[in-house]
């Protein structure tokens, strides 16, 4: 996780200790990072709230988080200037989630704005203020002083070919063709990266600027990196071109050897995220065509959406039902990762369901930061995206393993699971997942 995960959490941790049971739900459910949890609360329950804090509190996290930063931002401005008393030093997360909000609306100005006001305070004081905000304060606006992130798309459904099986035929990452300033590279499109990635030998061979101030902490299941960052003038995707694109710069090759082998293997060298994915509104993998299609406009939405948010770290998390525990799980939606897995966050939490079962396997997983060993179980797993059509795939549940990454969801979802079907549609406009006829494999 970022450094600035404990933030959200320490504000929701010193809110509140009052006894109105809406309210002490609604404040556990912000507590824990359960948006969707909080969003059914506060959609039923509103009228029963008690604090008057509780009410833009809940909005401003509802609109964050389900990707509507014009409605967050207002509800954050709400909280600064009504509720500041009751935020305390836990105003901080609100300037640093409304700085990337700014961001998502292309006002890079404003993000880097009030980054510098809030960090402002603290060198006027002959204080330190946080590195991480120090950083993007820096990012956002170098890419301001450019004219900002920018999406350049005809008005028509786009088509780019994709593939993502490896050489065995197996469902490995989704990779699909661009051009880096006009040079033709392989790019992996992954769901599960929070950030654009480059790696430190690749910016150098393109000759990229390297800024001389720090990125930020790039995290994987083995390990954390600190990055360096970049800005790539233009990179060409089909049709599609992408002005000023900020990028984290990560020394990729370290001791392991065989996590460097994996790293040249997989081509990670060169890694689209979710800033590339959400100006797209709807971004469609057609698995049975082997193309990313980008409609000219978004799908409507189905009855069962939203069940798909943005997370912390500014990744994707899927609501899962999971059919074991008939319990709601969170997903991560990792194109990213060559397996589905359930973590040992989801074994702690259903111990006593899985009493029966041992670990027989020993599974080693190398990539950025290193390699994880981990013990795990093979069984089979029911789940539903919909809350009502149920697929079955066999799956391995982590016990435990070496790393001091913890994870903090219940189940990664990667390419082998979403490449079942014919097509699987993304919608960040009203934030769903949905898989579409199952493909024969």
């Amino acid at each position: 996780m970022r450094k600035y995960l404990f933030i959200v959490v320490s504000f929701a941790c010193s809110l509140l200790a009052y006894g109105q049971s809406v309210d002490k739900s609604i404040n556990e459910a912000i507590n824990k990072s359960q948006w969707f949890e909080l969003r059914e609360l506060y959609q039923n329950h509103s009228a029963e709230v008690q604090t008057a804090v509780l009410h833009p509190l809940s909005k401003f996290f509802i609109h964050h988080f389900f990707n509507q930063p014009d409605s967050a931002l207002y509800y954050a401005d709400q909280l600064l200037t009504k509720h500041q008393a009751e935020l305390g030093g836990s105003a901080s997360s609100f300037i640093f989630l409304m700085s990337q909000n700014f961001a998502k609306l292309g006002q890079y100005t404003n993000a880097a704005g009030i980054l510098e006001q809030y960090n402002g305070m603290f060198r006027a004081q002959n204080l330190e203020p946080n590195p991480l905000f120090v950083s993007y304060e820096k990012q956002y606006q170098a890419i301001a002083e450019l004219g900002g992130f920018r999406t350049h798309r005809p008005a028509k459904d786009i088509q780019i070919p994709i593939s993502y099986r490896d050489e065995a035929g197996k469902p490995s990452l989704i990779q699909l063709g661009t051009r880096i300033n006009g040079q033709a590279h392989q790019a992996v499109w992954d769901t599960g990266a929070g950030e654009n990635i480059i790696s430190l030998e690749l910016a150098e061979a393109l000759k990229l600027p390297i800024f001389d101030f720090a990125g930020s902490e790039v995290v994987s299941t083995v390990g954390v990196s600190q990055s360096a960052f970049t800005i790539i003038d233009s990179l060409q995707l089909g049709e599609i071109v992408y002005t000023h694109v900020p990028f984290q710069v990560l020394q990729m090759k370290g001791p392991n050897a065989e996590a460097n082998a994996q790293i040249k293997r997989m081509g990670l060298d060169f890694i689209l995220g979710v800033p590339c994915m959400l100006a797209l509104e709807e971004i469609q993998f057609d698995f049975k065509h082997n193309l990313l299609r980008i409609p000219a406009q978004p799908s409507p939405a189905p009855a069962f959406a939203p069940n798909l948010c943005c997370s912390v770290e500014r990744t994707f998390v899927v609501s899962i039902l999971d059919k074991r525990s008939q319990k709601t799980i969170q997903g991560l939606l990792d194109t990213g990762s060559v397996s589905t897995t359930l973590t040992s966050r989801y074994y702690a939490a259903n111990a006593d369901l899985l009493r029966d079962f041992s670990p027989t396997e020993t599974l080693r997983t190398a990539g950025m930061g290193g390699v994880k060993t981990a013990q795990v179980i093979s069984t089979s797993w029911e789940y539903s995206i919909d809350g009502t059509h149920f697929q079955k795939e066999p799956i391995r549940i982590e016990v435990g393993s070496d790393t001091q990454i913890k994870p903090i969801y219940d189940c990664v979802l990667g390419t082998p699971s979403l490449s079942k079907y014919d097509t699987v549609t993304l919608n960040f406009k009203d934030m769903y997942l949905r898989f579409d006829q199952s493909t024969a494999e």
